[in-house]
């Protein structure tokens, strides 16, 4: 049942487009349970795991020594949410080859919006990005548990 509901929620995700795709603020307010629910942990995760992606991307062009500290947060957060989701997707038997196809989806969209809004705004941190970003930060806490 879990692993068709995360197949559902890979498959919805892919036919949205940009405007059609809430915020993960949004999603976790209307899932108040979704910490106690192992396909909205790797949803959420692997979302996460896809912000933090474009912003290791963005801080990766930055060479200005101040900003060492922000590359090396921003790659443990990646790796955290990325290795706990993939972890709970391995255990609920969501296969290798599905959560890559998520992860790769999700890593591709926060990208092309980092781009974006690099070019629009000079800053990756606007829209979809920037909110899915702070959410990311106030749950890091829980994926960190999980490993």
């Amino acid at each position: 049942m879990k692993k068709l509901l995360l197949i559902i929620l890979f498959l919805i995700s892919n036919l949205a487009i940009a405007e059609d795709i809430p915020t993960l603020a949004t999603h976790v307010n209307k899932t108040p349970n979704w910490q106690n629910d192992n396909a909205e942990i790797v949803y959420v995760g692997t979302r996460c795991s896809g912000v933090l992606d474009a912003v290791i991307w963005r801080f990766g062009d930055d060479t200005r020594p101040e900003m060492a500290n922000n590359k090396v947060m921003a790659k443990q957060m990646g790796d955290t949410f990325l290795f706990s989701s993939a972890a709970i997707a391995e255990k609920i038997n969501f296969s290798k080859e599905g959560y890559t196809k998520e992860y790769k989806y999700w890593m591709e969209f926060y990208m092309a919006e980092a781009k974006d809004n690099l070019k629009k705004n000079n800053n990756i941190f606007e829209g979809l990005l920037g909110s899915d970003f702070n959410t990311c930060k106030e749950n890091i806490g829980f994926y960190q548990s999980l490993l």
